[in-house]
């Protein structure tokens, strides 16, 4: 076949071939005019809004610090019930605190979670190599694992709250700080 014309008339040398159609519109029968296509187009736009507003609208029923919340209830006093229950702190059930299940926020979570339980190992195997044993704990002062543990990891004083929170060891005070706090004797008990 001859090349496309320009609209002046010269010829363009470029060949073209026509574009499959859109997915959505594959099924339908071919538009008539570049209008009915753009109006289907807008339409398709328009559903996919509409199922993206519906499931948003969904997830603020059940996230309960959403204004929108219900707790699967109908009425403002069955939403505060349902909301309290959840949001009455660690007595309020077991899922207080904690993400949904299977979400990606669950995996980041978890992945977290094992991150602090490995450092927590960590830095315990550190003490008792470098701590004074005794039958049932062993102990090192604030200053001598601080100046050891420089060289491990940087995060020393978060590590040690996180394990005095799990009782994997103890100590005075809840903060410490390098030279102030070098003194503070730190106890890993034997069965940590």
């Amino acid at each position: 076949p001859p090349p496309p014309r320009r609209p002046g008339g010269a010829a363009t040398g470029i060949t073209t071939t026509a574009e499959p159609p859109h997915p959505a519109v594959a099924s339908e029968p071919a538009p008539r005019s570049s209008a009915e296509l753009e109006q289907r187009l807008v339409s398709e736009t328009a559903r996919l809004w509409a199922r993206r507003a519906e499931t948003i609208e969904r997830d603020q029923k059940s996230n309960p610090f959403s204004a929108h919340f219900d707790g699967g209830a109908r009425g403002p006093a069955a939403a505060k019930a349902a909301r309290s229950s959840r949001d009455d702190g660690p007595a309020g059930g077991a899922a207080y605190g904690t993400p949904p299940p299977g979400s990606l926020t669950e995996a980041r979570w978890a992945k977290g979670k094992a991150w602090v339980d490995e450092q927590i190992d960590n830095l315990i195997a550190v003490i008792r190599e470098i701590g004074d044993a005794g039958d049932d704990a062993t102990t090192v002062t604030f200053g001598t694992l601080f100046y050891k543990y420089a060289d491990i990891s940087d995060s020393l004083v978060g590590i040690l709250l996180r394990a005095k929170k799990r009782h994997r060891l103890f100590y005075e005070g809840d903060m410490l700080f390098q030279t102030k706090d070098d003194h503070v004797l730190i106890t890993v008990p034997a069965e940590a």
